[in-house]
């Protein structure tokens, strides 16, 4: 079984030059969280919470569960769209941003219930062909705990 993340296939998405980050072990030993930061070290980048499709970059943020035998995992949901939990529904570009907590550095994102200390993270982050000014030099991530 290929255990790599799978793209969505939107062909809006074609128009992005795309990096993908994989992360492990950010959940604590023995502990769940629903609730994930993302801190991005940018030049360029620009968010709107308090609109949909307001960024002028995408950001896909993927959680999956080893150890589940590919049962558990979300979407690759939106990390520029603010949401709240309960109108999030597992398809591609879900929004998962808690606006009111985030900014363009800093996203707090809404992960689901309980993800697991096992669990990888993926993010997709995609910059529009050609522009200029647009990078991203570091991207981290750690654990909500509530």
């Amino acid at each position: 079984m290929n255990h790599n993340p799978m793209y969505p296939m939107i062909n809006e998405f074609l128009d992005y030059n795309w990096k993908t980050f994989k992360f492990t072990n950010i959940v604590p030993k023995g502990k769940e969280i629903n609730f994930l930061q993302i801190d991005i070290k940018h030049k360029g980048l620009t968010t709107d919470f308090a609109f949909i499709n307001k960024a002028n970059h995408k950001l896909l943020l993927k959680v999956y569960d080893p150890m589940n035998k590919g049962k558990w995992q979300t979407p690759w949901m939106d990390a520029c769209d603010a949401t709240t939990p309960q109108a999030m529904f597992p398809v591609d570009g879900t929004r998962c941003i808690c606006g009111e907590l985030s900014t363009t550095e800093s996203r707090v994102c809404f992960i689901g219930s309980y993800t697991p200390n096992r669990a990888i993270f993926y993010i997709r982050l995609g910059i529009p062909i050609n522009s200029d000014g647009i990078y991203v030099e570091n991207i981290s991530l750690e654990p909500i705990h509530q």
